[in-house]
């Protein structure tokens, strides 16, 4: 694995890694499962969903230090009537919100097996997951699991997971301007300016790895 994302390529294939990349995989296959019995043999059908199944969590490192960066843009969301700094981000895999967040919010949590989750060749531990959070964006509420992890410089990152359930997307990453459908009616979003952004120095950066750790 190490040796192919050195190289820019995907883990499922020959192909060089680019942003929705993981899209051409979530294929659901189906396997034959052939049970002996004593009578008669049964035969069980399972779906896979071979992208998610076997691929590694992955989250910008970005989207931690809080550096702008063409693949991701900032919105401002709500959880109630409390803001929400969210980072849309077409290079990370999953959904995660920050674990000072959902404390502060009094989000239910669900525990989980712990999950590496690989930074910019680093790892932090995911260990808890919070089912269906909700958001609004200009008066929509959205739902999506969210693992928690220490972000730091963003409250929410939508990964790949959620932007999946769009569909097509119209997506201007220099003007940064987004506009899809949901339930018929077309969305959009404006991103705020990189100038907006705050950065963080490598001592703060390895401060909040091993919050996660």
């Amino acid at each position: 694995m190490a040796e192919r994302r050195a190289k820019g390529l995907c883990m499922f294939c020959d192909e060089v890694f680019t942003p929705g990349h993981q899209l051409k995989h979530k294929r659901v296959r189906l396997y034959v499962v052939e049970l002996e019995g004593e009578e008669e043999e049964e035969t069980a059908v399972v779906d896979v969903n071979e992208g998610e199944a076997t691929a590694e969590p992955y989250i910008l490192v970005n989207a931690i230090n809080g550096t702008p960066h063409f693949q991701t843009m900032r919105v401002t969301g709500y959880h109630g009537r409390k803001p929400l700094h969210i980072l849309i981000d077409s290079g990370s895999t999953h959904n995660f919100i920050d674990e000072h967040v959902v404390k502060k919010i009094g989000c239910r949590l669900e525990a989980m097996k712990p999950m590496a989750v690989a930074v910019d060749g680093n790892r932090v531990f995911a260990i808890a997951i919070c089912r269906q959070f909700t958001w609004q964006l200009h008066s929509t509420t959205y739902a999506a699991d969210c693992m928690v992890l220490p972000l730091g410089f963003c409250n929410v990152v939508l990964g790949i997971q959620w932007l999946s359930t769009l569909g097509p997307i119209l997506w201007d990453f220099q003007q940064l301007m987004m506009e899809f459908k949901v339930e018929g009616r077309r969305h959009g979003l404006r991103g705020a300016t990189p100038h907006k952004l705050k950065s963080a120095d490598s001592k703060q950066m390895s401060r909040i790895l091993a919050q996660g750790s």
